[in-house]
């Protein structure tokens, strides 16, 4: 122990006492310092390096007589490893605070000292030298921006709190003072500063830096220019100071027109209103006040007086010289007495403020008005109507001078229209209502009197106007004009109903058709002739007859008042409206000027020459006279029809006509070969009046006849049908007899139609053709009808499987027979007669080119072939398939849409079975034969067979062995593995082609059991070896056994009971227990 603790006094190292530090220096006002912080720095003297754990003491005092140790320094800083006259540095913070604390100014000077302690022993050195400094210090930023308004008396200034110590990142709130100044001048130093005056001043108020501030300096003099200044402090009374540009206070006038509330008071009927009832007035008004936003009022502005100024006339919009002026009004409103009667006063109002800033109001005015005056009308005032009054829409525009009313602003509020056909009772217009008043100087209104005078039409009216004043706000008071009269026409009414006569010829006769009279002409002259009319209206006449025509080729009634034809034949009266009112007698006469016209030509003319119509054949005509008066004034030609008649003409016989063929044309498709065939035609007419078709008679024909006739001569007449007069439409159903029509045939069809006239002539019998021939004349469909059994190829169809579209870059799908069944679909034929396809060729080769230009194969009815055992396909092969559809009638052939492609796989091994050992049966044998079928490759490829043994059912472990290909129909190896005694085995085998193909067979078991065992040995339990039984019964215990061998158990236990020791000889007696599962027995 002794040795131990020189050794480890002799390891450790000595330290020396640190010197003093003599090179202490305190620095402040640093760039990177914060306000309220001083750098310290120092060079470690030695000798010794310090190590770890080492101290620097440091005491610092805002004087020097304190008792200096470092047991009492503020600041404490661990070191280690520094070596001699290695500089040290620290800056020591929140130097401020202390100032603070201790109520200390800024400007304070602080000393330092330090000591030095050495590692853990804790060896001090002596008092380093003192130094002295004083705090960083650093003023908040300058404010940037400051905005000035001013207003009456004052000046806002709006600015945002600077940041501390000039830190534009730091945000957080602090204590701060400010101050504002203002001068004449501009504040841009410290002398200027102290020169002027003090505004506002806050101290330590916490400022949150970027946050927007107003105040507002008062008491200020209006139109003097102020500069500002704003000194701002921190904790510590570092302060910046901000200057601004000029600005000065300044007052705004009052505003007369806010509110706009100028009213003139009638003292008499106690409201405010422009026309005063008396002659005194009281003016009265809104307090005025300043526009929105001007806050005067709010730094001691008031409104201190009102003027009011009168005057009776305007100068361009502006007061005239006043005849009143009322000053130094205090209230908001004065009394005015003494006004001119039906004068009209204008007047203005001033208001002032404390400081004789004004503003005026807009000018208003008033009317005194204190009695009313009736108005009156001029001489003769009533202008129209007077003599007769025209209009198509059943009203009457009267028109008189105004009247007048010489009251100021009195004006006259309407006037009513009084009415009359009798001068007894007068109807007013409007009854309840004025009729207002307008601002040309002939007043009119447009009066609807169709209630009032509907039966006064085209008699004299009687009139009269009463005119009344508004009475402002006195009573109201009217006049009213002589009476005169016009004759009233309110509406244009046409000529009087008048009528035609019926036609006249050398040869007419009548028929009643649908209850209509025609008349039938077939000679000429034809006279038309009608009755004179009048007009009823007032002033007019008939001024001309015009005959309108219009025709038909079918007793169908068109109008011949559709004027847009023109008329046929019109005069013009020599007498035109208005007829003079002296002339009355003309007004209502019959006008017999033109009353009737021939029809003389029947052929064509030249239109405006020759007056004569031109009439054709086998037409019917209507005809009418229209009567119309002249458009005259504000009238539209009014007109009167007569009455409609008509004739015929029919002048020579003709056939029918005017149809054609329908159906069968071009290419048809009949539902069978066999079917019955329609045929169908346009309905002939007849152009004879009133005749008809009597029989359409049919023909059919391979060859075209060379004309008309040659239809007879062709042996291909059908038949024939009729039909009833006037059909729209017209069919006949012919039948073939004892013909069939063959497809692709060419067929002609015609069909001759007679008219009755014609055909009741002769009379013939419809089925004699000779007899028919001699009907003439007849008609004939404008076009000969040729038609074309149809005889189509099939539709196209798809093929279904197996495989898919043949395309050179793709696979072709595989199928695993070798006898598989092509199906497609159904084929069908355009054909109705032939619509099923029943017959197919199925193409289908190794080779697709075979396959691609091929039209012979394998025919069938369905729509499917299977491949026959036969003709079973190659394995391994691509096959190429296609299928033609035959239709029935022409052998027409149509290839399905694609050609399919497949490819026959390879056949795996057939199944086949395990023969010996199965079952889980016992084998006597370690080492058995194997046996199972060999059903051989469905491709006829060679089969190799492999053994898998395990004594695993999941076969998780196994053993393998090498393959044997045999011919015989059933495959016998022996083991060529020596299995374990009394173990259960699992087996299968599997088949392979030379081609990949696999098949495995189900897994049978097998037991070992080469060797016969005897069960397990077992002893007895009780009773013991040897030993006296004291009771009169034993039960005989002893252990369980089993038998080793596979599916083997103990069947029974013997018990032996002997006499002799050791030895079964000579026993006296046994049991025999048959139950294998007890192990004990009383005895």
């Amino acid at each position: 122990m002794f040795i131990i603790i020189l050794i480890l006094t002799f390891c450790l190292p000595c330290f020396s006492q640190p010197d003093a530090i003599t090179t202490l220096e305190a620095i402040s006002g640093l760039e990177g310092l914060f306000e309220g912080s001083i750098k310290l720095s120092w060079i470690y003297p030695g000798p010794d390096s310090l190590p770890q754990e080492s101290r620097y003491y440091i005491q610092y005092s805002t004087f020097t007589e304190i008792s200096w140790s470092a047991s009492n320094a503020q600041v404490l800083i661990s070191t280690g490893n520094v070596n001699p006259n290695e500089q040290q540095v620290y800056v020591i913070t929140g130097l401020d605070g202390y100032l603070k604390d201790n109520n200390l100014s800024k400007d304070t000077t602080f000393y330092f000292v330090v000591w030095t302690s050495s590692g853990s022993e804790s060896l001090f050195s002596d008092m380093s030298n003192i130094a002295t400094s004083w705090i960083t210090l650093i003023p908040p930023s300058k404010i940037t921006s400051i905005s000035l308004s001013a207003g009456f008396k004052h000046i806002k200034l709006n600015w945002f709190f600077p940041f501390d110590d000039n830190n534009f990142e730091n945000y957080q709130q602090y204590y701060a003072s400010y101050e504002i100044r203002y001068g004449s001048f501009a504040i841009i130093d410290e002398g200027l500063w102290m020169s002027a005056t003090e505004g506002f001043k806050i101290t330590d108020v916490l400022v949150q830096p970027g946050a927007s501030t107003t105040t507002v300096i008062t008491g200020l003099e209006n139109y003097t220019t102020y500069y500002f200044a704003i000194k701002f402090y921190d904790d510590l009374y570092n302060f910046s100071i901000t200057s601004t540009t000029f600005i000065y206070p300044f007052n705004s006038p009052p505003n007369c027109l806010y509110p706009s509330n100028h009213f003139s008071y009638d003292p008499i009927r106690e409201t405010t209103s422009i026309i005063i009832t008396s002659t005194t007035v009281i003016l009265d008004w809104t307090s005025a006040d300043w526009d929105p936003g001007s806050d005067d009022k709010n730094y001691g502005d008031e409104i201190s007086s009102y003027t009011v100024k009168i005057s009776t006339y305007l100068i361009n919009g502006l007061l005239g010289q006043p005849t009143a002026v009322f000053e130094s009004i205090t209230l908001s409103s004065v009394v005015v007495y003494n006004l001119e009667e039906d004068t009209t006063y204008y007047w203005q109002l001033f208001s002032y403020d404390t400081l004789s800033f004004s503003s005026a109001s807009g000018v208003f005015y008033f009317v005194i008005n204190s009695s009313n005056s009736p108005p009156s009308f001029p001489t003769d005032p009533l202008i129209s109507p007077t003599t007769i009054w025209h209009t198509n829409e059943w009203t009457i525009t009267f028109s008189w001078e105004p009247a007048s009313d010489e009251d100021p602003y009195d004006y006259i509020v309407g006037y009513r229209v009084f009415i009359s056909s009798n001068e007894t009772k007068w109807y007013p217009i409007p009854q309840t209502d004025y009729i207002k008043t307008n601002s040309t100087n002939v007043k009119t209104t447009e009066v609807y009197c169709k209630e009032v005078f509907e039966h006064a039409e085209n008699n004299k009216i009687y009139w009269y106007v009463v005119a009344y004043d508004s009475g402002v706000y006195l009573q109201q008071s009217s006049v009213t004009t002589p009476t005169t009269y016009f004759w009233l026409n309110q509406k244009n009414e046409p000529p009087n109903e008048f009528f035609v006569s019926s036609p006249t010829a050398p040869s007419v006769i009548t028929k009643l058709y649908n209850n209509t009279t025609y008349y039938i002409i077939s000679s000429t002259p034809i006279t038309l002739s009608w009755q004179p009319t009048s007009d009823p209206d007032p002033q007019d006449c008939v001024y001309e007859y015009a005959i309108f025509v219009s025709s038909s080729e079918t007793p169908d009634f068109v109008d011949p008042r559709d004027t847009t034809s023109g008329a046929w034949r019109r005069e013009v009266n020599s007498v035109s409206a208005p007829i003079p009112i002296e002339n009355q007698s003309d007004w209502f006469k019959e006008w017999d000027f033109f009353v009737s016209t021939s029809i003389t030509k029947y052929e064509d003319f030249e239109e405006g020459v020759d007056v004569n119509l031109y009439i054709k054949e086998n037409q019917f005509y209507w005809w009418c006279v229209r009567a119309f008066n002249e458009s005259y004034l504000i009238w539209d030609t009014t007109y009167t029809y007569s009455n409609i008649s008509n004739f015929v003409i029919d002048f020579t016989s003709e056939p029918p006509t005017n149809y054609d063929i329908i159906e069968p044309t071009g290419t048809i498709n009949p539902p069978a070969i066999d079917a019955t065939l329609t045929y169908k035609w346009e309905t002939a007419t007849d152009p004879d009046p009133f005749d008809s078709v009597k029989y359409y008679y049919v023909f059919i024909s391979t060859n075209l006849p060379f004309d008309t006739d040659g239809w007879y001569d062709e042996k291909g007449r059908i038949g024939y049908t009729d039909n009833t007069i006037y059909s729209s439409n017209m069919h006949a159903q012919i039948f073939e007899r004892d013909y069939k029509l063959i497809p692709g045939t060419t067929y002609y069809w015609q069909v001759i139609t007679f008219g009755k006239k014609e055909w009741e002539t002769l009379n013939p019998e419809p089925q004699d053709i000779y007899q028919i021939k001699n009907v003439k004349p007849y008609g004939i469909a404008k076009t000969t009808g040729v038609f074309v059994i149809s005889n189509n190829p099939p539709n196209p169809f798809n093929l279904l499987s197996p495989g898919t579209t043949y395309y050179a870059d793709e696979v072709a799908p595989s199928t695993k027979t070798f006898t598989p069944t092509l199906s497609w679909e159904q084929a069908t034929d355009p054909d109705n007669y032939d619509g099923i396809i029943s017959s197919y060729i199925i193409v289908i080769s190794s080779d697709y080119f075979v396959v691609l230009e091929s039209t012979r194969g394998t025919p069938s009815s369905n729509t499917y072939l299977t491949i026959s055992d036969a003709d079973k396909l190659s394995p391994r092969t691509t096959y190429y398939w296609k299928v033609f559809a035959v239709d029935k009638y022409a052998g027409n052939m149509t290839q399905s849409t694609t050609i399919f492609f497949f490819y026959t796989q390879n056949f795996e091994p057939n199944e086949f079975e395990l023969l010996t050992p199965t079952g889980d049966v016992i084998v006597a044998s370690l080492t058995p034969s194997f046996s199972w079928q060999n059903k051989g490759d469905p491709d006829g490829d060679d089969v190799y067979y492999t053994i898998y043994y395990s004594s695993d059912s999941n076969f998780s472990f196994y053993e393998s062995s090498g393959e044997w290909k045999n011919t015989t129909s059933t495959i016998t190896i022996s083991s060529p593995w020596t299995f374990e005694e009394n173990k259960q085995y699992f087996w299968k085998v599997r088949a392979r082609d030379d081609y990949g193909g696999l098949t495995v067979s189900t897994t049978q078991s097998f037991w070992i059991n080469a060797t016969e065992e005897p069960p397990e040995d077992f002893n007895l339990e009780s009773p013991e070896i040897s030993g006296v039984i004291k009771t009169p019964t034993v039960t005989f215990k002893w252990q369980e056994t089993s038998d080793p061998d596979p599916k083997d158990y103990v069947s029974k236990y013997i018990i032996r009971i002997s006499t002799v020791a050791n030895t079964v000889v000579g026993i006296s007696s046994y049991v025999v227990i048959s139950d294998s599962n007890t192990t004990s027995y009383n005895f």
